[in-house]
């Protein structure tokens, strides 16, 4: 659920902290004021995951008024990818530009180079209406060359719930996916017209159904969210468009309504079709200053992945 508070750490933080804990949840927000002071935040991720006992380094850099400007991320010691952010003046994301690798023949070599290049990323606009996130831009630029073929548009009620979220997409030409979690191409074909995807959301006093609809109108399925005493969704609910459960992710909250700990349950493995990390049960644990400064991550009981967090 999109909220007033749409900033880079949200976005950061859910997508790499939590992520780095093999995680795919929301629930823990920073606020500007937390890293007013800091220079610079270092996460270390150490898996255990059967055969893989690589780690991997994240850094963040703040500016003097807690603004996250840049990351990198490395490898071990190799850097495997660099962002970039900016902020209204409110502290509200309005921009974030990713450099992934990509891959060229070097002639004189003979042989497929890795490079990361300052004219090659993906990037996302942000747009606001009364602090409330209404539309998101996607850019992709090659050496150079911008395309901007899709975007999400977001509504919402006069409480400032969201009620309706319209992804668009106008790209043709051949296109395709993977089956989840594989490089395998599952679908391949030709792209010929504008195509979207559609959530709609309907609120009560304590839960949360989103609708899912592809760009005929058919239901693709349900998000059934339980929401506790907070306003925080304390169970979540996926299903199919015959409300078969799909997977279902349960979360609990400290005392100051801080996440703490989120356990997964896969009920249909063959319905899900999206790429699901390792992992069933996530803990995170904060400092004296509120701050996560260790997630791990778990599965079947056995911790496969710990995160520690380095606040400079």
């Amino acid at each position: 659920m999109i909220t007033n508070k749409m900033r880079l750490l949200i976005t950061i933080f859910l997508v790499t902290f939590f992520s780095d804990l093999f995680g795919q949840f929301d629930g823990y927000e920073f606020k500007r004021e937390n890293l007013v002071g800091y220079n610079k935040i270092t996460t270390t991720r150490l898996n255990y995951y059967k055969n893989d006992s690589t780690s991997y380094t994240s850094i963040y850099y703040v500016n003097d008024i807690g603004d996250i400007v840049k990351s990198e991320h490395f490898d071990e010691s190799k850097i495997s990818s660099w962002a970039k952010y900016e902020y209204s003046d409110s502290g509200l994301l309005k921009y974030q530009e990713v450099h992934n690798p990509t891959n060229r023949f070097d002639e004189k070599t003979n042989r497929e180079i890795e490079e990361i290049k300052d004219d090659t990323y993906h990037g996302i606009l942000f747009e606001y209406q009364d602090q409330l996130l209404t539309k998101q831009f996607y850019i992709d630029c090659y050496e150079g060359s911008k395309s901007s073929d899709r975007y999400t548009l977001y509504e919402y009620d006069k409480s400032g719930r969201i009620t309706k979220e319209v992804t668009i997409d106008g790209s043709v030409g051949i296109t395709g996916s993977f089956k989840p979690n594989s490089t395998v191409i599952d679908t391949m074909y030709y792209k010929d017209k504008t195509t979207s995807w559609t959530k709609i959301y309907t609120h009560k006093t304590d839960s949360i159904i989103s609708s899912s609809y592809d760009e005929s109108n058919e239901i693709q399925g349900y998000s059934f969210t339980k929401l506790g005493l907070n306003k925080k969704p304390i169970k979540i609910l996926d299903t199919d468009p015959q409300r078969n459960g799909i997977k279902c992710v349960s979360n609990t909250y400290d005392t100051n309504g801080k996440l703490t700990h989120v356990k997964i349950e896969i009920i249909d493995i063959d319905k899900i079709t999206y790429d699901m990390a390792a992992g069933d049960e996530y803990e995170i644990y904060y400092n004296d200053k509120s701050l996560p400064e260790l997630g791990i991550t778990k599965e079947n009981g056995k911790v496969i992945s710990k995160l520690t967090v380095q606040y400079k």
